[in-house]
């Protein structure tokens, strides 16, 4: 299934396919950046700023609520969005709606959203409960199912292949789910921790967890940190994305760094200091984008060059 165009926010800046949420109060805009191969360009004299076509969906349009929180897209090409008025689900033309009414999707308060590499969509809701979507009905998830009944934190569902699908709770600690239950992933958490936690994997390949301002992996149920604090040179780490070379993006205060699993900081790209901010992700072309709270969207190229997306430049909205 396509999604027509004529409903999306597109920019199409010759980089990698990049699907985003828009958080507003009063907007709903989906961002696609794309690109396969080949060299897209704005040829209208009369396109808006960096080439981008702006709808506008609220309640009018069929929205449940105009908070939208998070977004996922399913392999059967349905865009879902998460709300504090229930799920909604869209086609390219209509939008359904998923409530409390439905069975298995127990809270209205939709707050995050992940789709898994079988294809099923999770749904975080306030204030804690835990759905999964599959094979067209929801399941939900209790404490005898070993989930702990609290939110997922922001970026906080990642896949970690093989089956098991990670999740971290908005108190910073990670469970793991086997396709059965819920398990702890910690078995010896480290002192202070968790100051700070993130998670984002690759290929199921490592566990990352940003905990007191340290980077660091998850092997055998134990966390290590290999770069921060007296091991590096980090100072307040707002996000990590995971690299297509390998490692993962840090982004700390004034730098985007790229860290191997040794610890090596192999890339470091300079960009203007950043606060609130809420995900970051590498695209298929190596740049980095990242969603803030009030500064808009910022892409950071891979020759260290950034450009920020908000208002001035014709974006509809400084939260993203």
């Amino acid at each position: 299934m396509r999604i027509p165009t004529r409903h999306l926010c597109r920019t199409v800046p010759h980089r990698a396919r990049l699907i985003l949420a828009v958080r507003w109060a009063a907007f709903l805009c989906v961002a696609i950046v794309l690109a396969a191969g080949t060299v897209l360009r704005a040829a209208a004299a009369t396109a808006p700023a960096h080439g981008y076509t702006i709808d506008v969906w609220q309640t009018e349009q069929g929205l449940p609520d105009n908070s939208v929180t998070s977004l996922a897209q399913t392999p059967d090409g349905y865009l879902w969005f998460g709300t504090f008025g229930g799920l909604v689900r869209f086609d390219g033309v209509r939008f359904t709606v998923f409530d409390s009414r439905t069975p298995g999707l127990e809270n209205d308060q939709v707050i995050r959203l992940f789709a898994d590499a079988s294809g099923a969509l999770w749904v975080s809701q306030l204030p804690g409960q835990l759905a999964r979507y599959e094979h067209g009905r929801f399941t939900a998830f209790h404490r005898e199912d070993g989930w702990p009944m609290l939110p997922c934190a922001n970026r906080g569902i990642a896949d970690a292949g093989a089956g098991t699908v990670l999740m971290v709770t908005d108190k910073g600690l990670p469970f793991q789910f086997d396709g059965t239950r819920f398990t702890p992933v910690l078995s010896d958490p480290p002192p202070g921790f968790p100051a700070r936690t993130a998670l984002e994997t690759r290929d199921g390949r490592r566990l990352w967890i940003v905990a007191d301002q340290r980077v660091g992996m998850v092997a055998s149920n134990r966390w290590t940190g290999v770069v921060g604090r007296n091991g590096g040179p980090l100072t307040t780490t707002l996000a990590i994305a995971a690299s297509k070379e390998g490692g993962v993006w840090v982004l700390d205060s004034g730098k985007l760094l790229r860290v191997r699993e040794d610890g090596t900081i192999v890339e470091d790209r300079k960009i203007a200091p950043l606060n609130g901010v809420f995900w970051m992700r590498e695209d298929l072309s190596g740049d980095v984008w990242i969603g803030t709270w009030g500064h808009g969207l910022m892409r950071v190229g891979r020759d260290g060059a950034s450009e920020t997306f908000s208002p001035k430049e014709g974006f509809p909205v400084e939260i993203v």
